[in-house]
């Protein structure tokens, strides 16, 4: 049976009388072209099993409301609450009028909480506005002084929460008093962080008091943080502001702005409630407060070809679901992360059964920023495979479980704005094994303080299998943070510094390691509930953990003692060693691998005339910069714990530039007539990586980008025109003449735009990036 739901006023009357005159039947339900606004969600129960939900061309499901009547603020009372000369262009709505009644307020959100309902945002012609903010762009303010501090379990000192801290900036002391700007803070470390409500900036001093729950763990001199929603700071096009309290927006327009929309709806789009054998395909799902596809208890769940854009949530939440397939979506501008799953039994290692495959996912964790990246799964039996997954602040990719297979991805400027993380990352506990990660091409990540890792295998889980994966312009590509059973095979390094990094924390005798393996670890291996218990994500995940508490089994029983015998050492350490004294050493196995640091890049030696280049520039040819030339420090590098441990090293290949195809434009794939192969190395294939172009609808560009010390190449390889602007971003020892340069590329097009880069320290770093998806960044 087929129904087709006319573009109409009234289609939600006439869909809702379709669905609830089903009673079980098979149904496909086509939209039309057009633009659908939801007043209410779409709630599938069992009754409305076996539905496909489908859309023609064009076809927009809209959780918002379309703002029209926009008049100028110039000349009202409101003028005054902005700047002077923005105010000349400023325009107000009066949402009220509209019939509007709430836009959600501000919740606290972010690290180690559940997700809220995202509030109320304004999108122009589909693409997000910007919340005045202050300071602009991707810039935070340190944070210039605490108040009484406390000391950690590390010896450092932090403010205490209660009294706030300063900010020395005449600007954040300028503003008027209002009832909800936002600060967004990395108040300790740099990868957790949260968004606070202001209670009050002193204006002589700027001492900032945030409302409870205030930040995480403590405030932290020279830590970031960056405010929202402030009306003065409405000040270029593409800004708004939206008065909570007298219910009007403001924005700064675009000239050329066609369609504002307001997202509205707090529910999910699609919710399905134990409604098995639901399909959504080529549907646009936007402007939703809340996530725009949830599922709970439900089995064969397909998403297929869908754009998710513009969501305050999650793209797609999937609780206790079995046998869904997510595949060949565009999922981006989420205010957390972009697909969350939970799903299989870690009790009895049954498999969720979930494949999330060829998805294009981007700009996410726009609100929560850390822990809720491209793609978040917990339980057992997750296959990740053929997604690209860019512009991420935080990770692309989190597990907590088993039996997880993350191959064929391609991840790029992730980790963008945090430290200490991993664009693929899990960590925590011994017992969660069976998970590959294996032939992705992970590069060119971001990363602040301690850096960002490529596979960030931390505190001390163990047992990960990383296989035939590329890794390009990282710190640290493989973590390896103490756990054991490590499989490090077939892999190329290039530019990484470490490739490898090893480290035997779970037999370090500082107080805190010694508290996280004998205190920490040790229950999560003899209490192995269904699902990982630090796992967090939205309140229906929450319960569905706290229902199955009393689910639990030891990693000394089946089925963890025959399908993990590694297992049986750290139990035997457990119950040899005295309570509080247990050492577990660190264990892997790096083999076969490829390895070329960055210093093989930056130095070459020309063997004719024995001269050493830096960079191009010929140097002083000492026995001291060869031996760093040739560290292999910056292959393998062994930290915490230093000498304790099992690290053994098989058949790598120290390689160089020359072994590489074109690795200056980021073809790092091995050279047939490179000598790798001839210790043990097999080709990766890294043209099989990534999206599978044929099998989607909408598909992004694919544009190389290089930089040398005369300036910036890009090259488009697609069959589609590309603008965009890359951003030039020195770091250390690096100065530009410009900041950024606009590109208008034609399908097959190559183009060369110069920079006077001038190289002042002994460590240049300059990065290249675009926020233009499909156009890939590069480092000199």
């Amino acid at each position: 049976m087929v129904i087709q739901i006319p573009c109409t006023p009234e289609f939600e009357e006439t869909l809702r009388a379709a669905l609830d005159g089903l009673n079980g039947q098979p149904a496909e339900i086509v939209f039309d072209g057009g633009r659908y606004f939801f007043r209410s969600g779409i709630h599938l129960t069992e009754a409305m099993a076996h539905v496909t939900f489908t859309g023609q061309e064009g076809t927009r499901l809209i959780g918002g409301r379309l703002l029209e009547r926009w008049t100028p603020v110039k000349g009202t009372p409101d003028a005054a609450r902005f700047d002077a000369e923005a105010a000349e262009y400023i325009l107000v709505c009066d949402l009220a009028k509209l019939g509007i009644t709430a836009v959600g307020e501000y919740e606290s959100r972010g690290f180690a909480r559940l997700a809220k309902t995202g509030h109320a945002e304004l999108f122009m012609d589909g693409t997000p506005m910007t919340l005045s903010q202050y300071p602009k762009g991707d810039a935070y303010l340190p944070i210039d002084k605490v108040g009484e501090t406390t000391t950690d379990e590390w010896g450092e000192k932090d403010g205490v929460l209660e009294q706030g801290f300063h900010v020395d900036d005449p600007r954040v002391r300028s503003w008027k008093p209002a009832p909800d700007i936002q600060a967004l803070g990395y108040w300790k470390y740099d990868w957790a962080s949260s968004a606070e409500t202001v209670a009050s900036i002193n204006p002589d001093t700027g001492h900032v008091m945030t409302r409870p729950p205030y930040g995480n763990y403590g405030f932290r001199t020279g830590q970031r943080v960056r405010f929202y929603h402030i009306a003065e700071e409405v000040l270029a096009p593409g800004d708004y502001y939206i008065d909570h309290q007298a219910l009007k927006a403001y924005i700064y327009p675009d000239s050329d702005s066609r369609e504002i929309i307001l997202s509205e709806l707090a529910k999910p789009l699609f919710d399905l409630i134990k409604c098995p054998h639901v399909t959504l395909r080529n549907l646009t799902i936007e402007a939703v407060r809340g996530s725009a596809v949830s599922a709970y208890h439900s089995s064969h769940l397909t998403v297929d070809n869908c754009v998710i854009k513009n969501v305050g949530n999650y793209g797609i939440d999937l609780c206790d679901c079995r046998d869904a397939r997510i595949i060949n979506n565009t999922i981006s501008f989420c205010g957390d992360g972009g697909i969350i799953a939970m799903g299989g039994n870690r009790t009895t290692l049954e498999m969720a059964n979930v494949v999330i495959d060829n998805n294009h996912i981007h700009h996410v964790a726009r609100w929560s920023r850390c822990y809720v990246g491209g793609v978040r799964v917990n339980g057992v039996g997750f296959a990740i495979t053929h997604n690209l997954i860019h512009d991420c602040p935080h990770s692309a990719i989190l597990f907590d479980g088993n039996e997880m297979t993350m191959d064929h991805n391609e991840i790029y400027s992730a980790v963008l704005e945090t430290g200490d993380a991993g664009a693929v990352y899990s960590g925590r506990d011994y017992t969660c094994r069976g998970n590959n990660v294996s032939h992705n091409f992970i590069h060119h990540l971001g990363g602040v303080g301690m850096g960002a890792m490529g596979i960030y295998n931390d505190d001390c889980l163990s047992g990960t299998r990383m296989h035939s994966n590329y890794f390009m312009e990282l710190t640290r590509a493989c973590m390896l943070g103490g756990g054991r059973d490590f499989a490090v095979s077939n892999n190329v390094f290039v530019k990484c510094e470490p490739a490898v990094s090893f480290d035997s924390r779970g037999a370090s005798q500082h107080p805190t390691w010694i508290a996280g393996t004998n205190n920490s670890l040790r229950p999560l291996f003899y209490e192995i509930h269904r699902y990982s218990g630090h796992h967090w994500g939205t309140q229906r995940n929450q319960e569905e953990i706290e229902k199955h508490q009393e689910e639990v089994t030891s990693a000394v029983e089946e089925p963890y003692r025959s399908r993990y015998p590694g297992l049986a050492l750290i139990d035997e350490a457990y119950r040899t060693q005295p309570f509080g004294k247990v050492m577990i050493p660190g264990q892997a196995d790096v083999s076969h691998n490829v390895f070329c640091a960055k210093p093989r890049f930056r130095y070459r030696m020309d063997e004719t005339t024995k001269t050493l280049y830096d960079n191009g520039m010929p140097v002083e040819n000492t026995r001291q910069m060869r031996a760093y030339m040739t560290d292999p420090r910056h292959d393998v590098l062994q930290t915490i714990a230093a000498g304790v441990g099992d690290l053994r090293l098989n058949g790598n290949y120290n390689a160089t530039p020359d072994d590489f195809v074109d690795p200056d434009w980021g073809d790092i794939r091995v050279k047939p007539t490179s000598s790798a192969f001839h210790h043990g190395y097999t080709d990766g294939d890294l043209e099989s990586i990534g999206l599978v172009a044929e099998k989607r609808r909408h598909n992004p560009p694919t544009v190389y980008s290089t930089l040398n010390r005369d300036g910036l190449g890009l090259r488009n390889v697609s069959d589609q025109r590309v603008t965009g602007v890359m951003r030039l971003l020195p770091d250390k020892g690096v100065t530009v003449d410009k900041n950024a340069i606009a590109f208008d590329l034609a399908p097959g097009e190559e183009a060369f735009y110069p920079v006077a880069i001038v190289i002042t320290g002994d460590d240049p770093r300059l990065a290249a990036r675009s926020h233009t998806p499909g156009v890939r960044p590069c480092n000199l």
